[in-house]
């Protein structure tokens, strides 16, 4: 991979984060402490909680923010430990939907294409709708999307790129336990699986990577995206303790299932 192309790389993966921030903050601006409630008000059993995590993530697409709002309604006594848990496996069922969408959309269509009219017509609307909050967030939130698109196609372009340059046959050989540990490395840091998922499906889509090691890496990304939430349950009450460990460790073991 030349600098150029490198380069490029890291600038998708930078737009593709920068938009996954800016989504969730649009769509927090715009639902705010009515979600909250909604959270709390829809949380009575644990299927419903599974159900409303899931759906609330899918809409997120971010289960770090799901869990920790969780784990704060854990503390305050407004959520039951068993209900919480429910709420926080939900919301890993729903932080799919971006890799689905990637799946499914992302490598059909001409992807930069679509993502420059909304960047340019969004970029616009939230300089001249600055005053009136709740049109600048919607336009942040189309900003968000055309973002993500943008960084994906950043990336694609750039896979597709560096295959060419480069014979990537010597990964090949490597064991499977490396890729669950680049998956869970990149996801630590990032701390996004669909980060990583969108990295990984443009490796696969571009024959950089084979399936099983993109599987692999998937995997180490479900472990890596709770250690946010095993970190905000360390000295917390018993409660937030519990529901917090417990989605670590939930992943931890369902990753360890999936790679055997």
């Amino acid at each position: 991979m030349n600098g150029i192309t490198l380069w490029k790389f890291i600038a998708g993966i930078g737009f593709f984060l920068v938009g996954l921030q800016m989504l969730d903050q649009s769509l927090t601006k715009l639902s705010g402490r009515r979600f909250k409630k909604f959270l709390r008000r829809n949380t009575h059993s644990a299927f419903r909680s599974m159900t409303i995590g899931a759906v609330m993530t899918a809409l997120l697409q971010s289960s770090s923010v799901i869990a920790l709002i969780t784990l704060g309604f854990v503390e305050a006594g407004l959520i039951p430990f068993k209900n919480a848990f429910a709420l926080i496996m939900g919301s890993n069922l729903g932080s799919t939907m971006v890799s689905w969408i990637i799946a499914t959309f992302g490598f059909k269509m001409d992807i930069e294409g679509l993502a420059l009219p909304g960047l340019a017509i969004s970029s616009i609307a939230m300089f001249v709708l600055k005053p009136r909050r709740n049109l600048f967030n919607l336009s942040r939130l189309v900003f968000a999307i055309s973002l993500l698109f943008y960084g994906l196609a950043y990336m694609k372009e750039s896979a597709d790129a560096s295959v060419k340059q480069f014979n990537l046959a010597a990964y090949a050989d490597s064991a499977l336990i490396f890729f669950v540990l680049v998956g869970f490395i990149i996801t630590s840091i990032v701390q996004t699986s669909s980060a990583t998922m969108a990295i990984t499906l443009t490796a696969l889509y571009a024959s950089a990577i084979s399936l099983p090691s993109a599987a692999a890496v998937v995997i180490g990304s479900e472990t890596g995206t709770s250690l946010k939430t095993f970190i905000a349950g360390s000295g917390a009450g018993a409660e937030k303790k519990r529901a917090a460990y417990g989605n670590f460790f939930f992943n931890l073991a369902t990753s360890a299932l999936a790679f055997i």
